[in-house]
């Protein structure tokens, strides 16, 4: 496994409080983002949020505390804080808006935590909260809508019984809420007995017409013609019982914001696809970890130490292949098309459509804080692609892993990047091998574990393209 990949020794950024709830505290961690004019990047920093605690941000390149917000004791976070950074053309005013969703035991809320940085360098802070009757809320974003009033736009939280419910983002007052539960039903043969979200992420239709829906152009048809807004698409996994049979689902649907023209009310969520998912259904009762990459139309399902690549670029997704990683308790995306799996000792590389191993280190835990003997958990949160740095939560140590690509020693252009051509060239020229035994998996995986063939030549296989963005 000479590829030149190196996974570096974890990196301590901060320390977290331990959550108040001894028995089933949560840390909650996820990317911030910025938006000017109505297009969102995400940022080198990270919300998190600890139960009773605190919600936090922090930079993570510069390992620094931004800034923080103090919660009641008894909340507990259903969801990791969504926060987005927005400066405005024609405005000296820098403004964050950081949400949340918690539960303190008799209700659902969501809570805003404003600040305004004004040109003097003075911050004005402000914080609203709304009750919601609904179950726990499981994802948050921003649909953005050109306003006077508003910097942000819409407010968008998706529950976990399938509810989706919009809010106008200042004041957080309600302005409409839809069952995606009914669309579901809609295309189940049977009535569906029991209804959950297990995943959401969302993008803009340009995310989506690169990859999910790339050459497929009809589906937009069902949106309002005269509808001047740009949606905001959601991508949900979900999964119902029907008679018994369990059966998952990708459902994409399309929002229009409340103040959008042309859109009556049963267009505010409007599905553009409905497509089964065909995975097996396990003894575990863990539910799958999902990554989705709208630009390519891979959605990655990591269940029972195998991680399963589907192509949801066609009318209905097709199970690409099945990658063993025994023991994995979490992975993150990295540059297409690599990800990062972590065990309780080890960090792996694989190259997801080669099924290849590129780098494999221990996970060397001796820099944290001294803790008991017991085995810590590792759960990976999120890639800095800018910074080549994957973030991570060990216990309650808030960690970065700088996965180092190939140096070009040749080269007069420096280091490599996952995500240059360089790389990818490098790493074709190690020999992939199919990771590991596979003993322990589930017997549904075994046709798609043959070995992989060897390569004799970088010209027996194909050069990947340049990937555009993760």
């Amino acid at each position: 496994m000479a590829s030149g990949y190196k996974i570096n020794k974890p990196y301590v950024l901060a320390t977290l409080p331990r959550p108040l709830h001894h028995t089933g505290g949560r840390i909650a961690a996820r990317e911030v983002y910025a938006q000017k004019d109505g297009v969102k990047r995400k940022r080198t920093e990270l919300a998190v949020g600890v139960d009773g605690e605190t919600t936090s941000i922090y930079d993570v390149p510069a390992s620094r505390l931004i800034t923080s917000y103090p919660i009641p004791p008894q909340d507990s976070f259903t969801c990791p804080p969504y926060s987005i950074r927005i400066r405005r053309t024609g405005s000296s005013d820098v403004s964050r808006y950081t949400f949340i969703a918690t539960n303190d035991g008799a209700s659902q809320k969501i809570t805003l935590f404003r600040d305004v940085v004004h040109r003097d360098g003075k911050t004005s802070s402000t914080t609203k909260t709304q009750t919601l009757r609904t179950s726990p809320v499981r994802y948050i974003t921003t649909a953005y809508a050109a306003s006077a009033t508003s910097a942000v736009g819409d407010l968008v939280v998706v529950c976990e019984n399938g509810e989706v419910v919009c809010l106008t983002a200042e004041s957080l007052a309600i302005q409409w809420n839809s069952a995606s539960r009914s669309i579901v039903q809609d295309v189940s043969a049977g009535t569906i007995d029991e209804f959950t979200i297990e995943h959401v992420t969302s993008g803009s239709i340009s995310n989506f017409t690169e990859g999910v829906f790339k050459g497929r152009p009809e589906v937009f048809a069902a949106l309002p013609r005269n509808a001047n807004s740009d949606p905001t698409l959601l991508a949900m996994v979900s999964r119902s019982l029907s008679e018994g049979l369990v059966t998952r689902r990708l459902v994409v649907l399309a929002i229009l914001s409340g103040s959008a023209p042309g859109a009556s009310e049963l267009q505010r969520l409007t599905p553009l696809d409905v497509s089964p998912i065909v995975s097996a259904e396990t003894q575990s009762k863990e539910s799958p970890s999902y990554q989705f990459d709208s630009q390519s139309g891979i959605l990655l399902q990591l269940q029972e130490g195998a991680l399963s690549v589907f192509d949801i670029s066609a009318a209905l997704p097709k199970l690409k292949s099945v990658i063993p990683m025994e023991d994995a308790q979490s992975f993150t995306r990295l540059s297409r098309p690599f990800v990062l799996s972590c065990s309780n000792g080890s960090l792996e590389l694989y190259n997801y459509q080669y099924r290849s191993v590129h780098a494999q280190s221990t996970l060397d835990l001796s820099d944290l804080p001294p803790e008991s003997d017991g085995e810590r958990s590792c759960q990976l949160i999120a890639y800095m692609r800018s910074q080549d740095l994957a973030v991570a939560l060990v216990d309650n140590v808030l960690v970065s892993i700088h996965v180092e690509p190939p140096r070009a020693t040749e080269s007069v252009a420096g280091p490599a990047s996952l995500s240059t051509p360089l790389a990818v060239e490098l790493q074709l020229k190690s020999l992939p091998r199919s990771p590991g035994p596979t003993t322990n998996l589930p017997t549904f995986l075994t046709p798609f574990l043959e070995p992989l063939p060897r390569l004799t030549s970088l010209n027996s296989m194909p050069l990947l393209k340049k990937p555009t963005s993760s």
